[in-house]
């Protein structure tokens, strides 16, 4: 019996190479206006849409990122130089087959010309919801005089004050005046302050002493801050490579119902898969499955399942492995892994289902 090669399992999803699919002839055409370096926010209702690429394949307009809810999917892109652009988009309806199409043109204006940029909102049923410019001028903002801060009679700073007031300075980006804020209230003994001074340590990267604070609300009972403690536990040994965190914080980790987690769960897997934890991983990727199954990513987790199933020695399973590439196969036309699932379905039918 051949022993099947390996199958990648690593790529981002959400684009496709505008070679590979491009919209039919008669796309709806919209426009919006946008300045050079503006951050371009675009929102499709629905969540099949895929960004193809700029139709000229220039490049002044970079894809920075595409994310999806229940009735719609934003794509942010950051302008560079100033043109017209042509972003091209693509909606697949796995439910009935159907297909739609959008063009979405972007004159991009030099910064010194003037131009304004435009909001955009368009009728119902036109399949674009809207388009939102936010500035991403690289110059820093002038520092806001620092607040004063607020008493209770007698002098003390009211504990909601101090939180609100430590929100100001962190979107000042002012986080040792945050912090200084927040350690002066320690002693309050309140989850929030301590989740506040361990997301600050771990803005400063000082992941040490971020540790430190994310386990003193590690030790709560089940709570909101103890569900935040465990998954920032779990991002610092994962970007540490640490296994006695990871290993730590495995099993709460996995039981976070609280707070979305589906890109940490992918983290978590691409990283046992890489260590060679082929149970762990396969555990964590079912994970993904039970709280997450029309999750971003979800045609990267029934890839990698296939692939695991296919090449691992410790849980090698045939007929599961082409199970889940059928179902990239079947389900996910416009995957990034769907040539490759699709190859591999044709390899383990010859080989272990199809033998004469």
């Amino acid at each position: 019996v051949p022993v099947p090669p390996a199958a990648a399992a690593s790529a981002k999803t959400g684009t496709a190479s505008p070679a590979s699919v491009m919209p039919a002839a008669g796309a709806r055409v919209r426009s919006i206006v946008a300045r050079q370096g503006d951050a371009v926010s675009i929102s499709l209702e629905g969540r099949g849409w895929l960004y193809l690429g700029e139709k000229n394949e220039k490049g002044g307009v970079e894809f920075l990122s595409r994310t999806t809810n229940d009735i719609s999917s934003l794509f942010v892109f950051e302008t560079s130089e100033p043109g017209d652009y042509s972003l091209m988009f693509q909606y697949q309806d796995f439910l009935t087959g159907g297909t739609a199409s959008e063009e979405i043109a972007v004159k991009v204006a030099a910064k010194t010309d003037g131009t304004a940029a435009a909001s955009n909102t368009f009728p119902a049923g036109s399949g674009l919801a809207a388009a939102t410019l936010k500035s991403a001028e690289t110059a820093p903002a002038p520092v806001p005089e620092k607040p004063a801060e607020p008493r209770q009679p007698g002098g003390t700073l009211a504990l909601m004050d101090v939180k609100k007031l430590a929100e100001e300075y962190i979107k000042d980006r002012r986080y040792g005046d945050a912090l200084n804020l927040y350690l002066k209230h320690e002693q309050e003994a309140d989850p929030e302050i301590t989740d506040g001074i361990a997301r600050i340590y771990v803005r400063l990267n000082e992941p040490g002493k971020a540790r430190e604070y994310f386990q003193k609300n590690r030790i709560l009972e089940n709570t909101l801050y103890r569900e935040k403690a465990v998954a920032g536990l779990m991002s610092i040994g994962l970007a540490q490579k640490n296994q006695e965190i990871i290993d730590a914080n495995l099993e709460p980790f996995l039981s976070i119902s609280k707070i979305p987690m589906d890109a940490e769960l992918k983290g978590l897997a691409e990283h046992q898969i890489a260590a060679g934890y082929d149970s762990a991983a396969l555990k964590t990727l079912e994970t993904y499955l039970v709280k997450y199954p029309g999750g971003e990513s979800i045609d990267w987790v029934y890839f990698t399942l296939g692939n695991l199933y296919e090449t691992s020695t410790i849980v090698k399973d045939y007929v599961k492995s082409r199970e889940y590439y059928y179902k990239v196969a079947e389900g996910f036309p416009l995957s990034l892994f769907w040539d490759r699932a699709k190859d591999r379905i044709q390899y383990l039918n010859r080989h272990f289902f199809n033998i004469r």
